[in-house]
């Protein structure tokens, strides 16, 4: 972001960073790192609390392709334990962030699906209580990333007014 700021003359525009499921993850943990300096953060379907159940969660909707030979007992456990303890490890990170400094001032909007089976609103919400300039939405109806397509008016609307706030 210093970048954008520095070198192609955005000094004062107020900026936006918007994440998406798993991004929302790495978007949320740049605001630990100097250089990143942005005004708000949307994250849609993510992050959550806690690491590991959403890892879980991710392999029982199937949204993470494997072999065959993994994909049943008693190989499929042993998958889903060694990624719930490896995967937090690999990431090389606290999570959850700090709950001060950046943390402490930037506005945040987490929104999920009502129906994510993935990261559910439990989960979000229990991240969100953590910092005092976040808000959330759940999206009526939704599954993991599918709130947009589920209700693009909503949708906009709640990005829109929290931007709206959060940068006006």
């Amino acid at each position: 972001m210093s970048w954008l700021r520095d070198k192609q003359g955005y000094g004062t525009a107020r900026i936006a960073v918007y994440g998406f499921s798993f991004s929302c993850f790495s978007a949320m943990w740049a605001l630990t790192h100097d250089g990143f300096e942005f005004d708000a953060l949307v994250c849609d379907s993510g992050p959550g609390h806690d690491v590991p159940p959403l890892l879980r969660k991710y392999l029982e909707a199937e949204a993470l392709p494997m072999p065959p030979v993994l994909s049943g007992e008693p190989s499929r456990s042993v998958v889903t334990r060694t990624l719930c303890a490896l995967g937090p490890a690999m990431l090389r990170a606290q999570w959850p962030p700090p709950t001060t400094g950046k943390f402490a001032k930037i506005p945040l909007l987490f929104m999920s699906g009502e129906h994510d089976a993935i990261v559910p609103p439990s989960s979000v919400d229990a991240l969100a209580e953590r910092y005092a300039q976040a808000e959330t939405h759940v999206l009526p109806g939704a599954e993991h990333l599918l709130g947009l397509q589920s209700d693009p008016d909503g949708y906009a609307s709640v990005v829109l007014d929290f931007l709206k706030r959060a940068l006006g």
